[in-house]
């Protein structure tokens, strides 16, 4: 809502149509008093306030509780007050998620936080704290001895770290540089040198506003520089050199009204500004980064949304990142907001947050060679483009994130299993390495730009040989046992939002929930592959208004290794793969008017990603759970096999056809496939694993306490094989359901309970090739015309029990495989041909059972008969229901 003025807050309260995602609140002149409680109080997940030109005073509730990433931003030109009733909650309740984040900002006004006043970011049940953040000006002369702060009584529930930025504006700048300059061209020792005078009163100012001893408090120098026109950052800024007087960093923010071009990078988290950097120590520098500002609105990353060029590109407010230049810090986040494009320069122009180095796991070798970082505590990053996000990753050879994402373990070295981040190496244009979320959203196209919130993970699996020398210089070997101690650092959310079209990338979300929706398509960029998803103990919710296009679903301790990090014929447990997929991880993919396909180019996806191409249908496995839904489409799902989960599924859906190439489900014992504590190389296994242990059996049947079918359904099309020979096979009952006809397919199910029912129903033809079904229960086969069984040849039908096929067609699918778990008794066999639309029950019920009914045709002239008739057919429903009820 964006409004000349409204002083009431409470009046446009519009909890009762459901107003529960987030709240928006943009007050152009006047003050703001936010009073609801209860039914009236301002709740939403994400909930800001700004008031342009006047005060905010907050006196009753702001609830923004939900499961996790809970925000509250309240902006005010003048005073921000929280009175003693004020209440602000943004804490998570979901387990293990970290608190919200709440913004108190003034920009020309003074804080004041009244005693009684709370505001609560407490996580969820093992979760860590939220963020609050406090912005306000610095008082006193030159760098300032003060900051304009009345009280800071509030208390404060859950925060693992509340910030105070005192911040200072440079205005009338163009062009940011090294040295000492000022005006127009601002040094970056004038800089470092104003926020060390500041800072150099923080132990007074801390004690002044009664935080002294409070460790989750911190004062930090905010640097605002504005420019009226265009602004340049012309060389690198290390601020990792700036002066960190109190051991805290600072807070740069750059505003322009025109175009932000960063000619050199802005960095911390590292000892120097290169890509060779070495990770530093402590807390960094956060950054807001703005391009076409607007200095009428309250908020420091308010933007004018730009005219538009005939290609689609904006004409002013862009920021863009020169080539192999970065943008990258550690701990600090990452704001960045246009009223036009972002745009990257080369594949080496980058975004990325780093955090620390995460503590040492005990009796874990780390990895001699691949300068392993393990990190911890990242900073999130957040683009917020009124325009075009525009990547520029090569249209071959682009990296799929083993580029710099390397791993090892077991091999001839017994090495314990890891993997781990390379910065040095990144090339994929954004990414939380130590943990953050990560937000995107264009109002128009993101092209050729991929996001990922990666983690790393150590473990102590293997069992090492230790050498010491005893006194007369004799050596001593000792065997140190593994204790199996592990400890996975980072992980963050993802999500993405285009007004148009989401047009290639990958996107990694290592251990968190990630969301992608297009207002248009999501497509590949032209001359490059498409979209790619990779996960391990994560989520991916991907909708779209048009078509869908994801090339491949990925693990990416699956997936072939960068050969920079080991060569395919390394046997010294370089070379290693793991499963890391876990048994929760899904991929859920809707559109709501154009087509959805999965996996039809992973032939050009292995051929043009410049890993090792030794094992090119690594890329072919998913997690356990995939959902596809084309409401108004067809669904294309190309070879693909779901790694096996216990409550793992299979749904497509698709309002037209459905076609599918070899789909395979796996339910093999999870635990053992390749993992974390018994990791294989390319010629240590993981060919055999391929064609084998996915293949074999769980010795309990995996899905034998699954109560949920797999489902492939067309409505009003066909279910076909979209490659020749293509085999669908699943270890669970499953439904396939057409509305025209089910052809071409082999289909091998497998029942795993006497009262499953396996159902192969088409409005029209079913004419497949080959159907097996492994144990009990039913297998269904319905056509409402005719049921082929010479398609092309004899086709053939089976029931197996649990002693496995014979038919070669299925010699590389687990119906091949004896399941010793399944009863012997094989699955009875109906089919059925002729049905048409059907039985039409409700209409038998409606004319021949109802009290109101017509009844039959002959009794129409016979009111005496027809009486009798109704009297006899409600007796007999009554003595039907009495023997099924009792």
């Amino acid at each position: 809502m964006d409004v000349g003025a409204l002083s009431d807050l409470t009046a446009t309260n519009q909890n009762a149509v459901g107003f529960s995602e987030s709240r928006h609140y943009r007050v152009r002149t006047g003050d703001v008093s936010v009073n609801g409680v209860g039914e009236q109080a301002l709740t939403a997940r994400d909930i800001s306030v700004a008031a342009d030109a006047g005060s905010i005073t907050l006196s009753g509730d702001i609830i923004a509780t939900a499961p996790k990433n809970s925000r509250v931003g309240l902006y005010a030109n003048q005073n921000l007050t929280l009175e003693s009733t004020a209440n602000i909650q943004a804490n998570s309740t979901k387990a293990g998620e970290e608190g919200g984040k709440v913004e108190l900002f003034t920009q020309e006004g003074v804080l004041a936080l009244q005693n009684g006043s709370t505001i609560n970011v407490v996580g969820g049940a093992g979760g860590a704290g939220g963020d609050v953040h406090l912005r306000a000006p610095r008082t006193g002369a030159g760098a300032g001895d003060g900051v304009a702060v009345s009280a800071l009584a509030t208390a404060i529930n859950g925060a693992k770290s509340t910030v105070l930025e005192a911040f200072k504006i440079f205005s009338g700048v163009t062009t940011v540089t090294t040295g000492a300059g000022s005006g127009a061209t601002l040094g970056f020792t004038t800089v470092a040198n104003d926020v060390g005078s500041f800072m150099a009163n923080k132990d007074n100012i801390v004690a002044s506003l009664g935080k002294s001893g409070d460790s989750t408090f911190h004062l930090r120098a905010g640097t605002e520089i504005q420019s009226n026109s265009n602004l340049t950052v012309g060389s690198d800024w290390n601020l990792y050199s700036a002066s960190r007087v109190g051991d805290e960093p600072g807070i740069l923010t750059l505003r322009a009204t025109d175009n932000l071009n960063l000619n050199g990078s802005l960095s911390d988290g590292f000892t120097t500004a290169l890509t060779t950097g070495q990770i530093g120590t402590g807390d960094s520098w956060s950054y807001r980064l703005v391009a076409g500002a607007d200095f009428t609105s309250v908020s420091p990353l308010g933007t004018i949304a730009s005219a538009k060029a005939i290609d689609g590109s904006a004409v002013t407010g862009n920021l863009v990142i020169a080539n192999n230049k970065m943008v990258r810090t550690g701990t600090g986040d990452i704001e960045i907001a246009t009223g036009g494009d972002v745009r990257m320069g080369n594949a080496s122009s980058t975004i990325y947050t780093v955090g620390t180095q995460a503590p040492v796991l005990d009796n874990f070798d780390a990895p001699i060679a691949g300068n392993p970082l393990y990190l911890t505590q990242g900073g999130d990053i957040r683009i917020l483009a009124a325009g075009n996000i525009v990547g520029a990753e090569p249209l071959n050879g682009r990296q799929l994130i083993n580029q710099w994402l390397f791993r090892q373990g077991g091999g001839n070295n017994n090495l314990d299993t890891t993997w781990w981040v390379r910065p040095d190496l990144f090339r994929q244009s954004l990414a939380t390495m130590g943990g953050g979320d990560i937000e995107l959203r264009a109002g128009g196209d993101i092209s050729n730009f991929s996001a990922s919130a990666a983690t790393t993970g150590r473990f102590d699996t293997f069992d090492k040989t230790e050498t010491t020398f005893d006194a007369e210089g004799n050596s001593v070997s000792t065997i140190v046992r593994a204790t199996g101690a592990q400890r996975i650092d980072g992980g963050g959310d993802v999500n993405v939002v285009a007004g148009n079209n989401i047009n290639s990338g990958v996107y990694f979300v290592a251990k968190g929930d990630g969301k992608i929706n297009a207002g248009g398509a999501i497509k590949p960029q032209e001359g490059t592959f498409g979209t790619v998803l990779a996960l391990q103990d994560g989520n991916w919710d991907v909708n779209a208004a048009d078509n869908i296009t994801i090339d491949a679903v990925i693990n990416p301790t699956w997936v072939s290794q960068s050969t920079t990090n080991a060569t395919f014929l390394d046997s010294t447990g370089r070379n290693s793969y793991f499963n890391t997929f876990s048994p929760t991880a899904s991929v859920t993919m809707a559109s709501a008017k154009g087509d959805v396909a999965l996996g039809l180019q992973s032939a050009v996806l292995t051929s043009t990603t410049g890993l090792d191409n030794s094992i090119s249908n690594s890329i072919l496995y998913a997690p356990g759970n995939i959902t596809i839904a084309a409401y108004d489409g067809d669904a294309n799902v190309g070879d693909i096999t779901l790694m096996p989960a216990r409550t793992g599924n299979l749904n497509v859906f698709a309002a037209n056809d459905v076609g599918l190439g070899n789909v395979a489900m796996s339910d093999a014992d999870p635990l053992l496939l390749p993992n974390v504590n018994a990791p294989v190389s390319r010629f240590g296994g993981f060919t055999n694993v391929v064609f084998n242990q996915l293949l074999t059996h769980s010795q309990d049947l995996l899905h034998g306490n699954d109560m949920q079918p797999a489902l492939i359904v067309a409505k009003d099309g066909d279910v076909f094989a979209n490659s020749t020979n293509a085999i669908v096979s699943i270890p669970k009952a499953t439904k396939f359901v057409a509305g025209r006809d089910i052809t071409g397919l082999n289909i091998a199910l497998q029942n795993n309970r006497a009262t499953d029912i396996s159902l192969i129903k088409a409005g029209r033809d079913v004419n497949t090739q080959n159907i097996t079904v492994a144990g009990p229960g039913e297998l269904l086969v319905q056509a409402g015309r005719n049921l082929d069984l010479i398609y092309p040849n004899v086709t053939t039908i089976t029931t197996t029990g649990n002693s496995g096929s014979t038919n070669p067609i299925f010699g590389n699918t687990f119906a091949s495989r004896a399941n010793t778990a399944l009863t012997s008794e094989g699955a009875s066999i109906t089919l059925q041909a002729g049905l048409g639309q059907g039985a039409a029950v409700q209409a038998f019920i409606n004319q021949y059972v109802l009290p109101s009914g017509a009844g039959p045709a002959t009794l129409a002239d016979d009111a005496e008969r027809l009486a009798a008739y109704r009297k006899t057919t409600a007796q007999s429903v009554t003595d039907f229901m009495r023997k099924r009820t009792g």
